[in-house]
């Protein structure tokens, strides 16, 4: 690591949407294996797509932070503000996927973020550093830097 350059930002809409959809699946083992069987399923890489790029869903890229090794994505943050209200399945094509993933945000997002909605601050949805790279600070360093980016506003 110490030859890598390392880059700490928030998401953008050019960023290669096929790593970001692979470590929003790898932060929760629990919830994604049962919407799909992979990360790189395209159904997966679609979803994730479109949501990317609406401006108030949950993977919207206003609410992603990347890491970044030697200018290739390594780890994302998915950090939104509380009250935030969610727009999951509006304007989504509906499939299998999406509509496993509507159940998983009315289920488990939604509820979460609702018990946060009259404080002020901000909720950490997603953190993923590549499995290989880490203990080695990566998610420290980008946790640091969404904090540093909200104005160290509470963090739930």
């Amino acid at each position: 690591m110490e030859n890598c350059s390392m880059e700490y930002r928030k998401a953008r809409l050019e960023d290669d949407i096929s790593a970001i959809a692979k470590y929003i699946y790898l932060t929760d083992p629990y919830i994604y294996p049962t919407i799909c069987k992979s990360p790189q399923e395209k159904e997966w890489v679609e979803l994730i797509r479109q949501c990317y790029q609406q401006d108030d869903n949950l993977f919207s890229w206003h609410n992603i932070y990347v890491a970044l090794m030697d200018g290739e994505i390594v780890g994302i943050c998915c950090i939104i503000p509380c009250g935030i209200r969610l727009k999951f399945n509006e304007d989504l094509e509906l499939n299998e996927c999406s509509l496993h993933m509507t159940k998983a945000v009315e289920g488990y997002f939604t509820p979460l973020l609702e018990e946060s909605a009259d404080l002020s601050g901000y909720n950490v949805v997603n953190l993923c550093i590549d499995k290989n790279l880490r203990r080695r600070g990566i998610g420290r360093a980008l946790l640091q830097y969404c904090l540093d980016d909200c104005e160290h506003k509470l963090v739930y």
